[in-house]
């Protein structure tokens, strides 16, 4: 086991913790050790949070931004397939040496403060774009909220701008059971002087915005989705957005992409860029397991880790553009996800077959997979095994869509360029 893996093997053991003030306040202690020129009045850092497309806005802001300057940090998560994908600057994931300086950098703060998994990431992440010892310092970040917002470590990054993505019921054992709860926790990402940019708001949550904007001074501004066409290529469907700055082509797909990318010009529209010179780079945004294409065997094949209802409705949506006659779902859902509601929600979307099986992280149990055996067309424990079973049913006029879990897609997915499955190319 190399050094890289070892450290990774150990801040795994450590598993992350509910977002709760009392985790927080003793991340907040150690934050306060870390030696980092963090820039005055948070500069240039943008700090996401939101139910669905955090990740995708994030990963939009990096690309366009590159075209403007190489200083940009991008902190997400989870990672797809090594999680040196997590903390990205200069346009490039952190290399296995350098995640091992930068974990050295801040040990000694996580060993005295007992810091989780997520949290010391984060630490290293801050000392990434900021200590200036294991890269150079970044100008603007993108920095992904992990859960929740009011009690997440990410929140003690300064930020110039606040940016709340589209809402929904996820993390209800830690975020609550209604909207309005959500909400709370994302909207305490907010603090004075922000600018904060939005989705629009759903009805239900209207009082805690208002109630949050009455406690800071921040300038509030919504991104309304843009419009937007659908061309098709031989069954492929691609996504035309008409912005103020002319029509530009998405590489992400659907209207859930459509309105991440208004959420992401709207962003960089009230930070004051220039988009008529940006908007060109969309075409650009690869953003790995969601609607990732490839082809093999004479086989579309589609990673989508959709992973809550909002996920699976916008997938439903998504679908109607494209051409099939079968649609092989090969899904895996986390322990702690409500697996009927979304078993449900997958066998409604039109001519879908269902190929279960388990997440590779935060995995349920085959119990609860028992009553789902007759209406499905395979139960099977092994995620490549069930995917394997997919591909061998599907015929070239099919898709083959891996979905329910981030985990699940980023497993498969280093199947897939590991070769197990043999040759392919991405669409």
């Amino acid at each position: 086991m190399s050094l890289y893996e070892e450290i990774v093997s150990r801040i795994e053991r450590v598993r992350d913790l509910p977002a709760r003030k009392e985790s927080f306040e003793n991340f907040a202690k150690a934050f306060r050790e870390l030696e980092v020129s963090l820039p005055e009045q948070g500069r240039g850092i943008i700090l996401i949070a939101g139910t669905n497309g955090k990740g995708s806005v994030a990963k939009t802001l990096e690309t366009l931004l590159l075209t403007v300057d190489p200083a940009v940090g991008l902190y997400t998560s989870p990672h797809m397939m090594r999680t040196t994908e997590r903390i990205r600057s200069w346009g490039n994931d952190l290399s296995d040496d350098e995640f091992v300086e930068a974990f050295r950098l801040v040990e000694p703060i996580v060993t005295e403060f007992c810091l989780s998994h997520f949290e010391s990431l984060t630490l290293m992440m801050a000392e990434v774009f900021f200590g200036g010892r294991v890269r150079q310092h970044v100008k603007r970040a993108m920095i992904e909220v992990g859960v929740g917002g009011k009690w997440d470590p990410t929140r003690l990054i300064p930020h110039e701008a606040s940016v709340i993505t589209a809402l929904g019921l996820d993390h209800r054992d830690i975020l609550g059971g209604d909207l309005a709860s959500v909400a709370e926790h994302k909207l305490g990402i907010v603090e004075s002087g922000n600018l904060v940019i939005h989705s629009p708001f759903p009805a239900e949550v209207m009082s805690k915005v208002e109630a949050r904007q009455r406690e800071v001074d921040a300038t509030w501004h919504e991104a309304q989705p843009l419009r937007s066409r659908v061309e098709k290529n031989h069954g492929a469907p691609s996504w035309m957005i008409e912005t103020p700055w002319g029509e530009a082509r998405l590489a992400l797909q659907g209207q859930r992409a459509v309105e991440n990318t208004s959420t992401a010009l709207r962003t960089l529209q009230v930070l004051g860029y220039d988009l008529s010179s940006l908007i060109s780079s969309l075409q650009n945004v690869r953003w790995p397991c969601r609607m990732e294409g490839f082809f093999f065997r004479e086989k579309r094949v589609y990673l989508s880790g959709d992973h809550n209802p909002q996920g699976i409705a916008s997938l439903r949506e998504l679908l109607q553009e494209f051409e099939y006659e079968r649609l092989l779902l090969v899904i895996g859902v986390g322990k702690n996800k409500d697996v009927d509601v979304m078993l449900s929600d997958f066998s409604s979307i039109s001519r879908a077959e269902l190929y279960l099986t388990l997440t590779p992280f935060r995995s349920g149990s085959l119990a609860s997979l028992e009553k789902w055996r007759d209406r499905a067309a395979s139960v099977e424990p092994d995620a490549a095994h069930a995917f394997e079973n997919a591909l061998e049913a599907a015929g070239p006029k099919d898709l083959v869509i891996v979905s329910g879990s981030l985990y699940l897609a980023g497993e498969l997915r280093r199947h897939i360029f590991a070769g197990r499955f043999g040759d392919f190319r991405l669409l």
